[in-house]
């Protein structure tokens, strides 16, 4: 309606013409000229009709963002721990407590994945498994109630190379990083028992309460590429009770 206005406010240039006798060229420049001001406000009223649409259609139907608000629930901490008269350590909850093949002094743990199990580890308690052999070996010594180590050992029989005969399989005793074991040399598994610095298999550890016990932890990873890191977590988490 608006535009019909501006429009028409042309239309009466002809008549003026006729009325006036004004010459053609400045009718044709009148026109101009005011064909060029009713463009201008026509593009203003358009620009201006876009504003107030946008203001109060669009930009009312968009939702306002709200500030994110950031909630702090705490670290989660993946392990557990596992608790007994004589120890406790901490693993992925992947592990759990065998009692029916543990006893008072041996105690049995296994990882499983999808039910499959994938690691398995047994600590024994002031005494030693019979016919006892390992293929590597994890050096410890005793610092209080935990233990101190530095890195598991190369295959067993790598310190053997001498004393291997032609044909022989057997388990051999060895020394193995200043720790006396029975190796197996021909086993491909991962088989890993703890050692005392210059002695054997068990090492002693006392606890916060005084009371003192001896230790030999055996590890063995099933998994087609074994993670020893797996093993050496839990032994530095071991602590005697």
């Amino acid at each position: 309606m608006y535009l019909l206005r501006i429009w028409s406010w042309l239309a009466p240039i002809d008549s003026m013409a006729y009325r006036y006798k004004i010459s053609s060229p400045k009718i044709w420049s009148l026109r101009k000229h005011k064909k060029i001001i009713a463009s201008l406000v026509i593009i203003l009223f358009l620009l201006i009709c876009s504003y107030l649409f946008f203001i109060f259609y669009i930009a009312k139907e968009k939702p306002i963002e709200q500030p994110k608000t950031e909630v702090h629930t705490g670290s989660f901490n993946p392990l557990q721990t596992l608790r007994t008269p004589y120890f406790s350590f901490e693993a992925d909850n992947s592990w759990s407590f065998i009692e029916q093949e543990s006893s008072a002094d041996t105690f049995v743990y296994r990882s499983s994945k999808k039910n499959i199990v994938s690691r398995d580890l047994r600590v024994y308690v002031n005494h030693l498994p019979q016919n006892q052999f390992v293929t590597y070996v994890l050096p410890l010594e005793a610092d209080g109630d935990q233990f101190s180590f530095e890195a598991v050992s190369d295959h067993c029989r790598d310190y053997l190379k001498d004393k291997i005969q032609p044909g022989n399989n057997n388990p051999i005793e060895a020394s193995v990083e200043s720790v006396n074991i029975k190796c197996q040399i021909d086993s491909k598994d991962t088989k890993v028992g703890t050692g005392q610095k210059d002695g054997g298999y068990l090492t002693q550890l006392t606890s916060e309460s005084g009371k003192s016990n001896k230790y030999f932890i055996v590890y063995r990873d099933l998994e087609f590429t074994p993670r020893l890191s797996i093993f050496t977590n839990i032994v530095s988490s071991f602590r005697a009770l």
